[in-house]
């Protein structure tokens, strides 16, 4: 007997559906068709996508508040020791690092909603679907014309995601 697992990536899907499934088949008889047996997907926004992506923001904003006011609080102040320096600067960049994947984070997850919803609305290349799940990865991405013009939203995603990424090595 296997053990259960949890399908982590069941968590920013569209919501499944919910009506109950009986183990076995349905048979079907011949004088119905195969069309009118099929239900279609049910499309919808979950909670735990919105709630993950806004608790993320929120905890970005609060560990950067956290991050000022433990500078503030050395403001004006003599430093001891070279040890005490280097641990003052190494909080401050652990605060820095946290702040910068909480943001990417959510970006990130804004951007995956979008190229689905984007996909479900629009016809788009090929290239322009590798475009889309490529903008996180790769600024070569940014080159696809179909980016720019049927995923207006996921580019300026794109572009926040790699500016908040370089901009956390300046």
């Amino acid at each position: 007997m296997s053990p259960i697992t949890y399908n982590h990536l069941a968590d920013c899907d569209p919501v499944p559906d919910k009506r109950p499934h009986s183990p076995a088949p349905a048979t079907v008889s011949e004088s119905e068709s195969v069309q009118e047996t099929q239900t279609p997907a049910a499309w919808g926004i979950g909670w735990r996508c919105p709630a993950l992506m806004v608790g993320l923001v929120i905890s970005g904003a609060m560990l950067s508040v956290g991050h000022h006011y433990y500078y503030k609080s050395f403001d004006g102040g003599r430093v001891a020791s070279r040890e005490e320096q280097t641990w003052a600067i190494r909080i401050g960049t652990g605060f820095a690092f946290l702040i910068k994947s909480c943001l990417v984070s959510a970006v990130g997850l804004a951007a995956v909603q979008e190229t689905w919803a984007t996909l479900r609305r629009k016809s788009v290349r090929l290239s322009g679907i590798d475009s889309m799940f490529a903008i996180r990865d790769s600024p070569l991405a940014f080159l696809t014309l179909d980016l720019w013009i049927y995923a207006k939203t996921l580019t300026v995603l794109g572009i926040v995601s790699w500016y908040v990424h370089l901009h956390g090595y300046s």
